[in-house]
């Protein structure tokens, strides 16, 4: 286990007593804290100051745990393309269904829609005989509390198979504010081109219209995060380069993770009418729809090399502000060359792209070699995000994506070249080069497998 993740097993297991308490609960232990009052911004929403203590009582805490093997069965339903065979290419779709209680918006909001986006397809099937090109995988998680156990033995037993995408969606709805994505950002394209078919729902957003769609600047901010940690893309993204999607309708969600997320907070506060849970069913089902069947796999990689280009601008600027513009220590021009350089690799494939989807529609005859140029940009997209990871961030060994990982001190907030960042914070001068080259020769490898002109076995480490 420490060869992998760089921890031993023991210490994978929560040492510390955790019991989440009802406010009414917890209102007697935070008025008697005593101590210092405590700052603005650690002030809370009972009716009396909080404070840091320390207090004159003691409090006992009884727990009674138990620890043994247990199966925890994942439920994978797949749709076979129409020409399936062993290396035919999958898209996956996936939620967890274990809770930490009731668990009506964390995961029950996304089951209900990865169970409808199911019910769809497998309607369309049986009435017009459709069937994707590429197979699409349905994936019912366990285990994803307690450390996302499911969607990571699936994803380390699954490696070898050529996978194009996975789509995730946990809490499909935690209110009714703004449609929140996070992603790696070659998919910000297939997202908005969804987005803007699927009609929002009439209450959400800051503006009751029905003449609105899911991409509306009154619901969705036209941004793409970056992902880090939390929910089951993880391994697909950091350990195997799969390119990623989270996707929730974010609100007013003060039960996470309680006894409160519930039926009833659902029916009353969250999604009352369940348009918002239909709506992200459309959405999520269109996309795989999309990625499952359209002829040029809907990657497009502009978006995720203006995005780096950004990310590289964002790091100089914040060295500049840590050590001072006249003495930077830590030198980044090759960075900005290598993203450079895959800016003009990305730009190259997206015009190939739209030049084979012109011969595609113009009915050449050469169909044979058509068809084989088109595999061939499929493979290039597809395995393009393999090529991102690297031996192993510091320190943690398991995450190996270059780009985008949880910040090693930000718990599930995500970091732009995580390996770079942590050097730097910790003072690491010579880590952060390494780091530097680990990214820059990444992007640069990319550039050429994009291009044709590097290994065909690249994508393969």
């Amino acid at each position: 286990m420490k060869d992998i993740c760089g921890y031993d097993t023991e210490d994978m297991i929560p040492k510390h007593v955790a019991l989440p308490l009802s406010y009414e609960d917890a209102k007697p232990l935070l008025q008697q804290l005593g101590g210092a009052k405590a700052p603005a911004d650690f002030q809370g929403g009972l009716p009396f100051d909080y404070s840091v203590g320390p207090s004159n009582f003691t409090v006992t805490i009884e727990t009674n745990h138990s620890f043994e093997p247990r199966e925890i069965p994942n439920v994978i339903a797949t749709m076979y393309a129409t020409d399936h065979n062993e290396s035919t290419p999958s898209i996956i779709l996936g939620n967890h269904r274990d809770a930490w209680v009731f668990g009506a918006v964390d995961p029950n909001s996304g089951t209900t829609a990865l169970l409808e986006v199911g019910r769809t397809l497998g309607m369309l099937q049986q009435q017009s005989g459709w069937k994707p090109k590429r197979n699409i995988i349905l994936a019912s998680w366990s285990g994803e509390e307690y450390g996302l156990l499911g969607s990571t033995a699936y994803a380390e037993m699954n490696s070898e198979k050529d996978v194009i995408a996975y789509l995730n969606v946990d809490c499909a709805v935690t209110g009714n504010a703004s449609l929140n994505i996070s992603a790696t950002h070659s998919l910000h394209t297939l997202f908005q081109k969804a987005a803007e078919r699927v009609p929002a729902p009439p209450k959400a957003g800051t503006i009751a219209s029905t003449n609105r769609s899911m991409a509306d600047i009154t619901v969705w901010d036209q941004k793409v995060e970056t992902l880090g940690s939390g929910s089951d893309y993880t391994a697909f993204l950091d350990r195997f380069g799969i390119t990623s999607m989270d996707m929730s309708f974010r609100g007013d969600y003060g039960v996470y993770h309680s006894v409160y997320d519930s039926m009833s907070w659902m029916e009353e506060q969250g999604d009352p009418t369940f348009e918002i849970h239909q709506a992200m069913t459309r959405l999520w089902a269109l996309m795989a729809f999309r990625l499952a069947d359209m002829e040029i796999v809907p990657i497009y990689m502009t978006k995720q090399a203006v995005r780096i280009s950004r990310d590289v601008s964002a790091l100089k600027r914040n060295l500049e502000v840590k050590f001072g513009r006249e003495k930077l220590s830590v030198d980044i021009h090759h960075l900005e060359v290598a993203a450079q350089i895959f800016l003009t690799a990305a730009s190259t494939i997206d015009e190939e792209r739209d030049a084979l989807e012109r011969r595609s529609l113009s009915g050449e005859l050469d169909s044979l070699f058509l068809e084989t140029d088109i595999a061939d940009l499929n493979r290039r997209l597809t395995f393009a995000e393999r090529n991102f990871l690297g031996p192993g961030l510091p320190k943690r060994p398991y995450f190996r994506h270059v780009l985008q990982a949880p910040g090693f001190y930000l718990g599930y907030g995500s970091q732009a070249f995580p390996g770079v960042a942590q050097a730097i914070s910790d003072d690491d001068i010579d880590l952060a080069h390494s780091e530097i080259r680990i990214v820059a020769n990444a992007l640069s490898n990319v550039a050429d497998f994009l291009l044709k002109e590097g290994s065909s076995e690249l994508y393969e480490k």
